[in-house]
């Protein structure tokens, strides 16, 4: 006969279901209604399940269930270098995505798969928390200078079940507040022609300038 969450009629008895029970919660819960077993941490538990008679006599079952947990392969992520400064806008710096297994081993997941035992992970996909301050590629993890202030960067990545592996470093931008004066050089005119030899003509470096008409 069948106890599991229902009762039995046996001859003119009836036996109510069984109830469940685990040895140690820590490892594994157990409905003690349904015998539904759910994994905790990895060792091995004694299940029971316990019916009474009409009397009164308990009956028990017991049977193992045993944990075996395995760890995701990728268990932390490092951006390379942790702090970088750029000075200029449009400046570009490139971080490195670097991952460690379960077993102690690196991998680089700066666009580019890692293939872990037989999992394969997904290359970093790259964020900054400021766009103003600096840009960054999503997915080659080189960032560009946009103005003056600190911008955390971060890559993440995926392991199979989805659990997300973070890390961050940082991009300090200083834009000097003062540019410099002299930006770009010209020749005025920018075309001339001589119709005899030894006619000179003069020519001269000018910084760009907004030339005025006067009215007559």
């Amino acid at each position: 006969m069948n106890l599991t969450n229902q009762p039995a009629t046996v001859g003119s008895a009836t036996i109510n279901a069984a109830v469940w029970g685990s040895s140690s919660a820590a490892v594994a819960t157990i409905n003690a209604a349904t015998g539904l077993a759910t994994a905790q941490s990895a060792g091995t538990v004694a299940i029971t399940a316990q019916a009474k008679n009409p009397d009164g006599t308990v009956v028990t079952g017991t049977a193992t269930f045993t944990v075996i947990t395995t760890p995701e392969p990728l268990i932390s992520l490092t951006i390379v270098p942790g702090t970088q400064t750029l000075v200029s806008a449009g400046q570009t710096a490139q971080y490195i995505a670097i991952g460690t297994t379960a077993s102690g081993a690196t991998v680089n997941l700066t666009n580019v798969k890692a293939t872990i035992g037989t999992a394969t992970i997904n290359a970093a996909t790259w964020g900054t928390s400021s766009g103003s301050v600096a840009t960054i590629n999503p997915l080659t993890g080189v960032a560009t200078a946009g103005s003056t202030g600190i911008a955390v960067i971060t890559a993440v990545a995926y392991n199979p079940d989805g659990t997300a592996v973070t890390a961050t470093a940082t991009l300090n931008v200083n834009i000097a507040a003062n540019s410099e004066p002299l930006v770009s050089l010209a020749i005025v005119p920018a075309s001339q022609t001589a119709s005899v030899t030894g006619q000179t003509r003069n020519t001269s470096p000018s910084a760009p300038l907004h030339r005025a008409r006067r009215s007559t």
